[in-house]
């Protein structure tokens, strides 16, 4: 198994969001899961959930790290105040990415303005990044990447719910 897969098992990404929304900390949602969640056609297949947490606020992670029974996938020696973590958390079989700023973005709040709430569960909404800032984040990053792949699928997607959105507006 490649490092950084998820292990064998069930998926949990609404729990692994639910922990760590229950932290406190504020974060878009953005990736594979944010793509499919506005009707991207390519399923998410990675098992990694990337969130892009308020400047100031990855401190408040330790807590769903911990309960998550993360393993740093990264090495500790080369972080830098700005890079992305990456997290295995073997109790919901997931990836957690922490991404400060991805690319062609500034971060939290460049992404939070267009944001959308969307509930996940009854008890579980979280701010999601808008199929615009999904298709500059994937326009931005390194060519030969599964992001810059996805570009035209999102792009289209992006197409088809602003034609949604001009059709409920006409009516």
């Amino acid at each position: 198994m490649a490092q950084g897969a998820p292990r064998p098992g069930r998926l949990d990404v609404v729990g692994a969001l639910r922990a760590v929304a229950a932290a406190g900390g504020r974060f878009v949602l953005v990736g594979e899961i944010a793509e499919t969640l506005h009707g991207s056609p390519i399923v998410a297949s990675s098992g990694t959930v990337t969130i892009v947490p308020r400047a100031g606020e990855r401190g408040r992670l330790i807590g769903p790290l911990l309960a998550g029974r993360g393993v740093a996938l990264d090495d500790p020696s080369a972080e830098h105040v700005d890079a992305a973590e990456h997290w295995r958390l073997e109790a919901f079989h997931i990836e957690l990415a922490i991404v400060p700023a991805p690319p062609g973005t500034a971060g939290y709040d460049d992404l939070a303005r267009d944001a959308q709430p969307i509930a996940l569960a009854e008890d579980l909404t979280v701010a999601v990044a808008s199929l615009a800032d999904l298709v500059r984040i994937a326009q931005a990053a390194p060519i030969d990447t599964p992001e810059r792949a996805r570009v035209i699928a999102l792009r289209r997607t992006l197409e088809l719910t602003h034609d949604t959105t001009e059709d409920a507006r006409a009516a």
